[in-house]
């Protein structure tokens, strides 16, 4: 079920919406999966899908960074804002990774938005400011390159 037109007829119907609106988890990852094989070419509709969720889902920042990994994100302003949010939020704290891998190629394709980006992270998120032992910001670390993920993205 992971196509465009499998998603396009169940969009229609109002089913994704209807997946994600529930409380069930696992007709949430049913969603998730059918909007993945649409993350592509459908972004912002998809952006649409998920944005009456951001920051009330409990899962709602997995989600988001499952539709983002496909690379989609400089295709959608839409879907980059809803990104943005949830750098701001502090949603993927713990789970960084997946913003860096759906950022990946920003920089190239939407310069402008990986500043954007870089300074939601940096500067505008919880615990942006957060100094390691050795009293230096923890994110602008280069040693070890584990600590600064963001700086790789791009």
């Amino acid at each position: 079920m992971r196509s465009v037109p499998w998603f396009d007829r169940l969009d229609a119907e109002g089913i994704i919406g209807g997946w994600l609106a529930g409380a069930d988890a696992s007709d949430h990852l049913r969603a998730i999966e059918v909007m993945l094989g649409a993350a592509a070419d459908r972004p912002d509709r998809i952006a649409a899908l998920i944005a009456p969720h951001a920051g009330r889902a409990r899962d709602y920042p997995a989600w988001l960074a499952w539709v983002t990994r496909p690379g989609n994100m400089s295709k959608s302003r839409s879907l980059f804002e809803l990104v943005l949010e949830a750098v701001r939020r502090g949603d993927y704290e713990g789970i960084e990774h997946g913003l860096w891998i759906a950022a990946h190629g920003l920089g190239e394709h939407r310069p402008a938005w990986g500043v954007e980006l870089l300074a939601a992270y940096l500067a505008d998120r919880p615990g942006a400011f957060e100094l390691d032992d050795a009293g230096r910001v923890r994110d602008l670390s280069l040693d070890p390159p584990a600590k600064s993920p963001c700086l790789a993205a791009f």
